[in-house]
């Protein structure tokens, strides 16, 4: 191994965990518009029963 070719391994290491840390950093916006679509969908679930179950007392 020449000193080129150390380089360039520690160079890709260092884009690789760059590149990682930016798909983490995507995954987690993901993760959190996923969240918060659940929540609304929770919310619209919870609403939708409230409506039936009133209509079902009146």
């Amino acid at each position: 191994m020449d000193v080129q070719m150390i380089a360039d391994i520690v160079m890709l290491k260092k884009w690789l965990f760059a590149l990682n840390g930016r798909l983490v950093k995507i995954n987690y916006k993901l993760r959190i518009e996923i969240y918060i679509n659940y929540i609304i969908e929770l919310e619209s679930l919870i609403l939708l029963f409230y409506i039936t179950a009133e209509s079902l007392y009146v």
